[in-house]
């Protein structure tokens, strides 16, 4: 029963709140800890159940649950067995799941705006993509599985039948729900982890219809659509078309021909880039839709702070000057939080910084600041703070596929730097350098070294050439 991997201890320190949910493996209920008062969820399976078999899928999900950590998936508390009960803790997610979140819009006759369904699915995508590195698949991707936490994110859970996969070998186990499982399966094929892309294929589909992908009145005519691919169409008249041509990929129904979760992450960020999605209206969203627009993806105070305790030895002010806004304030991020975020067009100036700690003990931060990207947006009371804060170093930084961003640089923002005689330090950085390139690396490196900066390419998406910056 494996029940060297998990504690014997008793729940009594769990005080139960109410009932979650029921299935075939036992019972789920909401919890507090009486010590620390945080809320939980701990699922109880009873041991004399006379199904080996699931009770063993059941500490399996225990097991996978413990070796991911990701904001992206249900984290893992603890796990032990108590009273003939295997007993699973985890993190509640107070926004219920995508399915009540579906089904909510489909009582109120009312779409989910694109906006809204475009982070939920970097949110999807984000969490397959931490399995999958895992060498793991989930097997039963599905809206009831995806939860949405008290900060609107949504993350995977429910890892019951998930199988781990030794150097990405073939599974054959015939388990999951029949709206969401991939042909092979229902062939009897072998099957790999695009299982899960198949799923999030008719996960997309129904976020945009609020249906299933997949339907008949009988298993029979069910199963036949789906091996035969069988599906219909979002409403390119409300949504950009771009989707469809991303969810007919997901459901191919030979797997080979699936994109990896990498190139689906690309192809939606692409829909963003290209400023092709509809802005949200928020008199018309519900209030879980205006809090996944506006969530907070970062907790900066817990960052800036985390070596609060030790002696900051010296503190170097850097500013960005660019014209590039995504690229720009994204790159911050990267450097500060190894995270990439989505902003849109800001006015003023944002405080970032990091703090790097030195074999003596001693710490040197790192202190971030951003300007307006857009010259209209430029004043001489921004110009008045940047001169009045006395950086030690200027990051110059353009968009590699817009020219008039490299022009901006050098016909604007490089003349600024004039006006910092103190300054001996600029970067110049090309930055989105995973998509089309506009600006010939030649013509950027042959300015840099007329000017006397030091050049550097990067990728705000996977921040590939951070590192290199400040070594």
């Amino acid at each position: 029963m494996g029940q060297n991997n998990v504690n014997n201890q008793n729940s009594s320190k769990y005080k139960i709140i109410e009932v979650l949910g029921e299935g075939g493996f036992g019972k789920a209920y909401k919890v507090e800890n009486k010590k620390d008062k945080n809320i939980y969820v701990i699922k109880k399976i009873p041991i004399n159940t006379k199904n080996l078999e699931e009770l063993k899928s059941i500490e399996n999900e225990a097991l996978i649950l413990k070796e991911i950590n990701s904001e992206f998936i249900v984290k893992y508390i603890e796990s032990f067995i108590d009273n003939d009960q295997f007993n699973i803790v985890m993190e509640y997610c107070a926004n219920k799941d995508l399915k009540s979140f579906i089904n909510f819009h489909k009582d109120k006759e009312q779409l989910i705006n694109e906006e809204v369904i475009y982070n939920i699915a970097l949110d999807i995508c984000s969490g397959i993509k931490e399995i999958h590195s895992k060498k793991l698949i989930h097997r039963d991707l599905k809206p009831e599985n995806l939860f949405i936490s008290k900060d609107y994110i949504i993350k995977i859970g429910d890892f019951g039948i998930s199988k781990k996969l030794i150097n990405m070998n073939y599974a054959n186990t015939q388990k999951g729900t029949f709206h969401y499982m991939a042909p092979e399966i229902l062939n009897g094929q072998k099957y790999d982890k695009r299982i899960d892309i198949w799923a999030l294929g008719c996960i997309l589909y129904e976020l945009f219809t609020l249906e299933f992908c997949f339907d008949c009145a009988n298993y029979v005519g069910l199963i036949n659509n789906i091996i035969k691919g069988n599906h219909g169409k979002i409403d390119t008249d409300i949504y950009n078309d771009e989707w469809q041509n991303i969810i007919d990929s997901l459901l191919k129904v030979d797997y080979h021909e699936r994109p990896d979760i990498d190139e689906v992450i690309k192809r939606i960020k692409k829909i963003k880039e290209s400023n092709l999605i509809k802005v949200s209206n928020s008199e018309y969203l519900d209030n879980i839709s205006l809090n996944i627009l506006k969530r907070k993806e970062i907790d900066k105070k817990d960052k800036l702070n985390k070596f609060s305790e030790k002696k900051i030895f010296k503190i170097y002010k850097i500013i960005f000057l660019g014209g590039n806004v995504i690229g720009k304030t994204s790159l911050m991020h990267r450097l500060v939080y190894n995270k990439y975020v989505e902003t849109v067009i800001t006015v003023g100036i944002e405080f970032l910084g990091i703090n790097i700690p030195l074999k003596s003990g001693n710490i040197i931060r790192l202190q971030f600041s951003d300007t307006p990207g857009q010259i209209q947006y430029f004043s001489k009371m921004t110009l008045g703070f940047m001169k009045s804060n006395s950086y030690d170093c200027i990051i110059l930084i353009f968009d590699i596929t817009n020219y008039e961003s490299f022009l901006t640089i050098k016909e604007f923002w490089y003349p600024k730097t004039k006006e910092f005689p103190n300054i001996n330090l600029i970067y110049l950085i090309g930055n989105k350098i995973d998509l089309e390139r506009k600006v010939p690396r030649e013509e950027a490196r042959n300015f840099a070294n007329e000017n006397n900066l030091r050049y550097f390419e990067t990728s705000y998406l996977t921040g590939e050439g951070n590192s290199r910056i400040f070594q």
